[in-house]
Order: C-alpha cells, then structure tokens, then sequence
C-alpha cells in the first residue's frame, strides 16, 4: 500500500478500500461556495507551510515567521508568525510517515485525562483526551506559549489563529483551548484541516464553549469529501464519556477538492460528512480553499519566500 505525508495513518489500512462516496438517505445542508470563506483559504496556506519547515524571519503568505519548534519526528514542527491581516499565526505539522516516532503519536488511542496546563484551565474530568496527541502537544507547548505572549505584548489588538492539517489539527485544537485560558480577552480563531476526534464529548464541549466565547472568535473543522481521518478515531454512535466525538465547527468541502462548502451546524451533523455511507483515504491530501494540503512531498511552495 502506498503511504503519503501528513496523514493520521490509524485504522486506514483496513478501511482505506473503501472509497465510493456514497451517501445515507439523510439529505445535506445547502452548499456555499469557496469565496464566502476567504480567511480559510490563507488559512491552509500557513496549515501546508507548516510541512515545509519555514526559516525564522520567511514570509508565508502576508505572515512573518517568527518562531519554530520541534523536530518534525517525535515533536511535530510548529511555527509562529505574525500577519498584519490575520494576526499572531499558530500552525502545527501533520504526521511524518516516515518516522515511527511520528506515527506513535497517532496510534496512542488511549483517552486519558487532561494534563496539568489543561486541568489549570479548568479542563478535566470527565474531559478526556487522545493520549498520543496530548504528549506530542505538551512537548512544544510551553515554548510555543511564550512566543505567543510575546507576540500578544507586541500586537496586543491582533487576533489569534491556531491551524493545523491532520495531526496538526489535532494540536491545534488543544492550543486552541490552552491560548484561551492564557489570553481570554483575546479574539482566538481556529481553523483545521482533516482533523481526526481529539477527545470525548466532554472535550468538545469545552472547545463549543471556548468558541463561543468573544464575537469574532470561532473554531472550524474543514473536511475533505469523503476523507476518513475526520471520522477516526471511530465513534459510538451515542454520546458516552469513553467514545469519541468532534466539536461543532464542520465547513465540508463536498465534493472532494471541489468549489463548494457545507457550513454544517452541531456536533457530529448527521446531515454533513457523517451522513456518508463509505469513507476513502484518497481525499485526506486533496485542495481545500484552493490550496493542496499534502506534506512535505511538495515544498517548498510558492507563498513560502523570504521578501514580501
């Protein structure tokens, strides 16, 4: 079977033949088209650069990188940079599949209770998180944070965006609830793309509260057609503190790598991507918002330069 980059490889060799985009009886949500969501396509610009590695002081897009953590193996690569547009940027590296360590993080399935920076915000039992997620998120957290106070001290009227493709989803999610509890006055965006279940529903609520907390601020989960990572790890269909399950947040490009979008409404919509009757790794690296998500099998790319 073929590996590809930036993946959350769990469960996909035995369910990644099946790739027919077939749906349920139950009818979709309208479709809107890709130009109602501007901020979404520079989102996965700074979501892709995160796979490239950017150097301190690169621009990617409008954003200067101002920071960089991790060695892309064990500790996935995360960067910080600021943009006159989007405010004080947070993007994390998906998987590395070429590196065991890499992929440790992902097949970790064990929900376990939030560490001490999470508990310390308030976030704990019966909240539970993916215990390889948490670890890979934990390794950078605290150097990522102060970049960000930094960062806060020197733009204090900018916005906060926490991106992240596939794994990188995932952390963005948990930095998405950490940077509320450090900054809560802040407007705090974050935008992912196929992200898999971080956590049980207790922790979903916490990022639907979190969300909901300034005008301005949201948090979003874009899925890809039929792509199965979003749908791992597996759910119960009914709500339990042992299950998985996503937050509210699903923007489902439908079809795959296509020009219209899904704005999706709750938890777990049975009328978005999990009205679906069969799911395919295909569209997991595929175009969202018109830019291809796909590792870092094609960096360097060209909203990565060192001029603006």
């Amino acid at each position: 079977m073929k590996l590809f980059h930036n993946t959350f490889p769990t469960l996909v060799i035995a369910i990644v033949a099946l790739t027919s985009f077939v749906s349920s009886h139950t009818p979709h949500r309208r479709q809107t088209p890709l130009s109602d969501f501007p901020q979404y396509f520079r989102a996965a610009q700074y979501a892709q650069a995160a796979a490239c590695h950017p150097k301190l002081g690169q621009h990617v897009g409008n954003a200067t990188v101002v920071f960089r953590e991790g060695d892309g193996r064990s500790v996935p690569f995360a960067y910080v940079a600021y943009s006159k547009v989007d405010g004080i940027i947070i993007s994390y590296q998906g998987t590395n599949t070429s590196d065991v360590s890499s992929i440790a993080n992902d097949v970790d399935l064990a929900l376990v209770p939030t560490g001490a920076l999470l508990r310390d915000c308030g976030i704990s039992i019966p909240a539970l998180v993916h215990d390889g997620f948490q670890k890979a998120w934990l390794a950078s957290s605290i150097n990522i944070s102060a970049s960000v106070d930094a960062q806060v001290r020197l733009h204090p009227m900018a916005p906060i965006v926490v991106v992240g493709h596939s794994l990188g989803g995932a952390l963005a999610a948990l930095e998405y609830l950490y940077v509320h509890c450090r900054h809560p006055d802040k407007v705090i965006r974050g935008i992912t793309y196929g992200m898999p279940r971080v956590g049980n529903y207790h922790l979903a609520d916490a990022v639907d509260q979190k969300a909901a907390r300034r005008e301005g601020g949201f948090f979003s989960r874009v899925v890809n057609g039929n792509d199965i990572i979003p749908h791992l790890p597996l759910r119960i269909p009914v709500k339990n503190i042992f299950g998985y399950w996503h937050s509210d947040g699903e923007i489902w490009i439908n079809p795959a790598n296509g020009n219209k979008v899904v704005k999706c409404s709750g938890q777990e919509d049975p009328r978005c991507s999990d009205s679906l009757t069969f799911y395919g790794a295909e569209a997991h690296e595929g175009t969202y918002f018109g830019v291809y998500l796909g590792g870092p099998k094609i960096c360097p790319v060209p909203y990565i330069h060192d001029t603006l």
